[in-house]
Formats: C-alpha cells, sequence, structure tokens
C-alpha cells in the first residue's frame, strides 16, 4: 500500500520489542546481556525469515533503532526492561552483542535482498537509526563535566559507527581499542567494518553533562542528563522536558558527516499534545537541514516523528508526536488532523520554507521558553 502511493520504505527489524524468552524481569531471563552469541543468532534467524518477504518492495533496512537507548534505558536509569540501574558491565556487554548482531543482519540482509524495489541499481540498503544527541558540560567551567561530556558524546554518538565502519571495537567504551582483557577482546574485527551504506540520525534536542558524584564511574564519567529540569528548565523543551535546541540538530548533523556515509533523518519530531510548538519546531528544525545541505552535509532524506500518535514505551499513550492526534479511548481510534500536518505538507509542496511559509507559521518564541 505504501509503494502504491509511491512512497519510499524503510523498515527496521529491532525496535525493542523482544520475546518474553529473551528479556523477562519477571522470568529473570536476559539473552541480551547473558548469552549475546545466542541472541545474535536468533536475530539472524528473524531476519532471514522476514527479509526474503519484503525484498521485492523494500531497498532500505535497519537492523537495529537506537541500540543505545536500550543500553541507557534498561541498563542505566532503569526505565525499560530489565529495569537495571547503573549496570555498567552489563551495558557495555549488551553494546557489544547489539554491534555483532548488525553486522550478521547486515550480511544476512545484502545475500537475501536482491531486489532492487526503486529501480536506483542498488538492491539493499543497510544504515542504523541513531539516538543523536549533543551533550554539553552543564557547567563549561567545571573540568569533571567537560570530560563527562567528551566522554558521554563519544559513548552515545561514535562507539556504534565506529565498528561498523572501521571495523574497530571499543568493548569498554574508554576510547581506544587496545584492552585485551575485556570480552571480547578490542581490536579489529573483519566482520563488522563496512557494515554500513548510511548512517541515521534520530534527533530531538540535546541534554548536558555533568561529572559530581559519577565523575570516576567508568565508562561515562559522569551521568547525561536529559531532562531541562535537571540544568536548565528556563530553557523551551517539549512535554517530554526535552530541551528545543534546532542548532545543536545542525552541530549534530555535523558530528555524523564525518564518518563519510550519506544521512537519513529516521526520526526528528517533538511531543506536543496541543499542537502549540510543533508547527516552529518543523520550521527551524527544516531550516537547520537546509543550512546543512548548503555546507554540503550529504543528507538524502527527512523522515517525521510522527505521522500520527503512537505508543512511546515507559510513557505509554501519554506523549502526542502525531501530526495527526489518535483518540486511543475510542475503540476506532479516529484521526484529528492538527495544523503542523497542514504546514508540513505547505512545506513538501513547495520544496523548501519560503517566506511566506516561515511569516504564517513562525513564532516569536516557543511557548515554553521562559527565560
Amino acid at each position: 500500500a505504501a509503494r502504491a502511493r509511491d512512497l519510499t520504505v524503510f523498515v527496521t527489524l529491532y525496535h525493542w520489542v523482544v520475546p518474553v524468552w529473551v528479556q523477562s524481569p519477571a522470568a529473570r531471563t536476559d539473552l541480551l546481556r547473558e548469552s549475546g552469541d545466542a541472541f545474535v543468532d536468533a536475530f539472524e534467524s528473524f531476519v532471514r525469515h522476514v527479509v526474503p518477504a519484503l525484498a521485492a518492495d523494500v531497498d532500505f533496512w535497519v537492523p537495529l533503532n537506537e541500540p543505545f537507548s536500550v543500553v541507557s534505558a534498561g541498563y542505566l536509569s532503569g526505565d525499560h526492561p530489565p529495569g537495571a540501574l547503573l549496570d555498567m558491565e552489563g551495558a557495555m556487554g549488551v553494546g557489544m552483542t547489539f554491534i555483532f548482531a548488525h553486522a550478521r543482519a547486515a550480511a544476512a540482509i545484502r545475500e537475501l535482498d536482491v531486489a532492487d524495489a526503486d529501480g536506483d541499481g542498488e538492491a539493499a540498503s543497510i544504515g542504523n537509526a541513531a539516538v543523536a544527541s549533543l551533550f554539553p558540560p552543564k557547567d563549561p567551567a567545571d573540568a569533571d563535566d567537560v570530560f563527562a561530556s567528551q566522554r558521554i558524546e563519544y559513548i552515545v554518538n561514535d562507539v556504534f559507527p565506529e565498528a561498523w565502519t572501521s571495523g574497530y571495537l571499543d568493548v569498554n567504551m574508554d576510547g581506544d581499542f587496545e584492552d585485551l582483557d575485556t570480552t571480547p577482546p578490542e581490536g579489529f574485527y573483519a566482520e563488522l567494518a563496512g557494515t554500513l551504506d548510511w548512517l541515521g540520525v534520530n534527533y530531538y534536542g540535546p541534554g548536558a553533562a555533568a561529572g559530581g558524584s559519577f565523575a570516576r564511574i567508568e565508562p561515562l564519567r559522569g551521568f547525561p542528563l536529559i531532562d531541562v529540569e535537571a540544568y536548565d528548565p528556563a530553557l523551551p523543551h517539549n512535554e517530554m522536558d526535552r530541551e528545543i535546541n534546532a542548532w545543536s540538530f545542525r552541530e549534530t548533523l555535523r558530528r555524523y558527516a564525518s564518518w563519510g556515509l550519506p544521512l537519513y533523518i529516521t526520526e526528528n519530531g517533538i511531543a506536543d499534545a496541543a499542537d502549540a510548538q510543533r508547527g516552529f519546531y518543523l520550521l527551524e528544525h527544516l531550516r537547520v537541514l537546509g543550512m546543512a545541505l548548503e555546507e554540503g552535509v550529504d543528507v538524502r532524506g527527512y523522515l517525521h516523528w510522527s505521522l500520527t500518535d503512537n505508543f512511546e514505551w515507559a510513557f505509554g499513550f501519554s506523549q502526542h508526536f502525531g501530526l495527526y492526534a489518535i483518540d486511543f479511548a475510542d475503540p476506532a481510534l479516529p484521526r484529528t488532523e492538527l495544523a503542523s500536518a497542514a504546514l508540513y505538507r505547505d512545506v513538501i509542496a513547495a520544496g523548501g520554507i519560503d517566506d511566506s511559509i516561515w511569516d504564517a507559521w513562525a513564532l516569536e518564541r516557543y511557548p515554553s521558553d521562559t527565560r
């Protein structure tokens, strides 16, 4: 149906949902942490089941969505299953499981998808949708905060693409590839190298980094602050308390462009039930995207999150990202078009943001900006 409407389809094979035998706090099963090889084998079997059924209609594949989000929410903050808190060893182990799972999936996809769905001469194009964020120091004058910023930004943004481009594995995420006492040993792994054709950027906003009592905890050497309440509640923010900052989007794109691969914006949007900030958010972020293109950043596409409201994991149905609102209390799930949907349609029709669109939709400031 999507292809019939001239849409290009991106398929994500792993977006956090797993059978209970893979990961269940109640059953005390966690294949991601305890038996990485078993998970990689099972995931490859799943990929080999799905890809042949979709290959004729799909060229763009994302084996893993936001692997670092699984690591951080499941093993550092405890917000997602299995609910572990500051389990550094588990977090690093699960990260390595995902690195090898992606590589195995990429090999299987390239073997099985030989159908060129869009006629561009390429049958399968493989990317990773990364949780892409910068974490500037909470206090730029505090050396611990500055070092925490450097380390956290490296772990969030660089460890995974480094392995999938160069093949070099930083198991303990400390910034080098020379530690042979890790499991597995650090160094070069040929099966990891070149397993990305492009990089996906999931961008919602920046955070901040604080050293403090976490400054000696490896490998983070600090703690990532996600909510503006933790560093500056006056800043403009969405309903999930994430900072709104289009200029950080530009810097994030520059960082990811340094890998030398094409970029796709695989997620970008805002939780905004009243639709009071989404239009201006769209304008600012699409304008910054245009600036990045003018600089030579190789961005091939933009996918807005989201067309409709969705189930937002630990937040349930309480967060509203959709250009179309959904009434989840009604079994018919009626959809209501919001003003931001009309704006997005105008931008698409115009092929960009012209003066008339900017003048019609821009705000003097975000309602949540109390500076």
